[in-house]
């Protein structure tokens, strides 16, 4: 897992979720990561870091290819995260500090990861074999 805590919002590609942000039911297509402002946000596996990026409603965004088709995004990360573009690391590097996540900021904070397979999204937990 990205961070040592619990999820509060599920990926959910067919069932609805309350989104508090905007007062209205929509799909999440990722998970979502109780945290601390600025607790540690570790590579949920070795990989490449594609891109960082700032995204107007995610925030911050560090994109890794995992291999296989695999590509995580890590929403909601501090500015000037210690890794860079190009950057390999390993499965555990510290990538960033949870920050802001400009389209979920009425929740608590916590750290938005999608993962996307081939173009598509999937389940983080089951597509990287994550342990909740």
């Amino acid at each position: 897992m990205p961070i040592s805590s619990s999820i509060v919002k599920r990926y959910s590609a067919d069932e609805l979720q309350f989104s508090e942000t905007y007062n209205d039911w929509r799909l999440h297509e990722g998970i979502d990561i109780i945290a601390q402002k600025g607790a540690n946000v570790k590579s949920a596996g070795d990989g490449i870091v594609e891109d960082i990026k700032f995204d107007e409603l995610y925030g911050t965004t560090i994109v890794i290819n995992h291999g296989n088709g695999i590509i995580g995004y890590y929403c909601g990360v501090n500015k000037t995260p210690p890794v860079k573009k190009g950057q390999v690391i390993e499965v555990g590097t510290v990538i960033g500090g949870v920050d802001v996540i400009p389209c979920e900021c009425v929740e608590q904070p916590h750290l938005h990861f999608y993962v996307m397979k081939n173009g598509i999204f999937v389940s983080p937990i089951d597509v990287m074999k994550l342990q909740e």
